[in-house]
């Protein structure tokens, strides 16, 4: 029988002090979520593509999936339209003051033999002063058209007894009004070419462009009303009452406006 001596512990060495350590595992960054408006652009993108691919309901869809966590969208599609059509009033109204000279100049040149076209030119120019205050009026006017647009979507829940919030309202209009920044933008450009051949053309597209914007943006509406929340009733008569007395507000509001412009450029 074979013994054994006595077990002792085995003892590690010590690390050496000027070993460097092991440097520590780093966590892998993930993708980073996007901020909300590249988020609220690109939901608006989707938007324009199911209205151009004859989806409506898919772009009712994704405004109202956005509508539920920000109004952003919202917000950016009432903006786009009142800066946009604040430029082109203003490109119009400078179009206009040049007309006005060019014609005062064709009148008058015949006797001073162009000594007065200066004059004349500094008479009817129009200052970058005010043609930023036209841009921030008509801005205000639009979105301010907008938002009761969107009050009224709104009320017309309320009035059949749907259970829909302000948010559902906004993804209505915020759908609705979606491709009339594009409009906006094409007769701006189109404002920008020099001579009245511009103006005109501009002018040519918006009555052809808005009438049929026009149409389909009052057919998005009464398709977002009824996918939007569950009537007992149709939403028609009051969706198409408020309609009427929300046009009738708007032609209020821009009627005391161009009173208000009229007096202070007369003052």
């Amino acid at each position: 029988m074979s013994s054994s001596g006595p077990q002792y512990p085995v003892v590690e060495p010590a690390p050496d002090p000027a070993a460097p350590a092991a440097p520590a595992a780093q966590p892998v960054p993930g993708p980073t979520a996007p901020g909300p408006l590249p988020t609220a652009l690109r939901a608006l993108r989707a938007v324009l593509a199911g209205i151009w691919q004859g989806d409506p309901v898919t772009s009712l869809r994704i405004a109202a999936h956005h509508s539920a966590r920000s109004l952003l969208l919202w917000w950016l599609v009432l903006l786009a339209n009142g800066v946009l059509a604040g430029m082109l009033v203003a490109s119009f109204v400078a179009k206009s003051a040049q007309g006005a000279a060019s014609v005062t100049n064709s009148l008058l040149d015949p006797f001073t033999g162009g000594y007065t076209s200066s004059y004349v030119d500094d008479a009817f120019s129009v200052p970058v002063s005010t043609l930023l205050g036209v841009i921030v009026t008509v801005a205000l006017l639009v979105v301010a058209v907008l938002v009761l647009r969107t009050v009224t979507v709104f009320w017309t829940f309320g009035v059949r007894g749907a259970r829909g919030r302000f948010r559902d309202a906004a993804a209505v209009v915020a759908t609705s009004a979606s491709a009339t920044p594009v409009l906006l933008a094409v007769a701006w450009v189109l404002s920008l070419i020099p001579g009245a051949g511009g103006a005109l053309l501009a002018l040519a597209v918006l009555a052809v462009g808005g009438l049929g914007l026009a149409v389909v943006s009052e057919a998005l509406v009464y398709v977002g009303l009824n996918r939007t929340v569950r009537f007992t009733k149709s939403p028609l008569v009051p969706h198409a009452s408020l309609t009427v007395a929300h046009v009738a507000l708007c032609m209020t509001l821009f009627g005391i406006a161009n009173v208000v412009a009229l007096a202070s450029l007369l003052g």
